[in-house]
């Protein structure tokens, strides 16, 4: 299913929020709804930074984290997630140089105007349907 998404033939979308967020288990921050955006690739920001000093990790721990997370560098990416912590995918994946800067972009807006552009109908907002 392609979810009407303009440009869906490899763009990939990051959306930096936490993972209760991006599976639609915990309110979103400025918004009434929470869930993810089709397709897009949850990678919790706060998986850039060092627990202990909240510094960004490596480059090399940094490219790492993408790979295992299925974000090819060699496709556009867009950083998505609250506006703030869209920045910190963006700045990982400088520190990273990961991706070319010239096919990176922020979603400034993102989950908050996302959630306002969609009607339910038009299946643009998933959540995780819990099982048993």
């Amino acid at each position: 299913m392609d979810y009407n998404k303009e440009g869906r033939q490899g763009i990939q979308v990051l959306d930096s929020r936490s993972s209760g967020q991006f599976r639609g288990r915990h309110p979103a921050p400025q918004s009434d709804s929470s869930g993810h955006i089709p397709g897009s690739i949850n990678i919790p920001y706060g998986l850039m930074l060092d627990p202990e000093t909240k510094v960004f990790l490596s480059s090399d721990q940094l490219k790492k984290i993408f790979e295992m997370k299925g974000v090819d560098p060699l496709k556009p990416i867009i950083s998505s997630g609250t506006s703030i912590t869209a920045y910190v995918l963006e700045t990982a994946l400088i520190e990273a140089q990961f991706g070319s800067p010239d096919s990176r972009k922020v979603y400034d807006g993102s989950w908050s105007k996302w959630t306002q552009r969609v009607r339910p109908g038009d299946y643009l907002v998933l959540k995780e349907q819990n099982s048993g």
